[in-house]
């Protein structure tokens, strides 16, 4: 099980590589921190909580992780 974590972790951590070689992460945000970030929002849990548990629709539950992750990682001018 750790493992499997590792790897989606490191997963993260490729998508916010693209993001700093772009300049798209936000201002003082750095990319250890980000990676944290982007695991925990797009963990599987998550999306179990949400629509599984509290009934949201994959649609609401899809709006509401890009609008969260684009908050938290992107910075204004993106």
């Amino acid at each position: 099980m750790q493992h499997i974590q590792t790897d989606f972790h490191a997963n993260q951590g490729s998508i916010v590589r693209l993001l700093q070689e772009k300049n798209a992460l936000r201002a003082g945000l750095d990319p250890e921190r980000a990676t944290d970030i982007l695991w925990a929002l797009n963990h599987p849990d998550v999306w179990q909580l949400f629509v599984a548990q509290r009934q949201w629709t994959p649609g609401n539950y899809e709006q509401w992780i890009a609008d969260t992750s684009s908050a938290q990682l992107l910075g204004r001018d993106t």
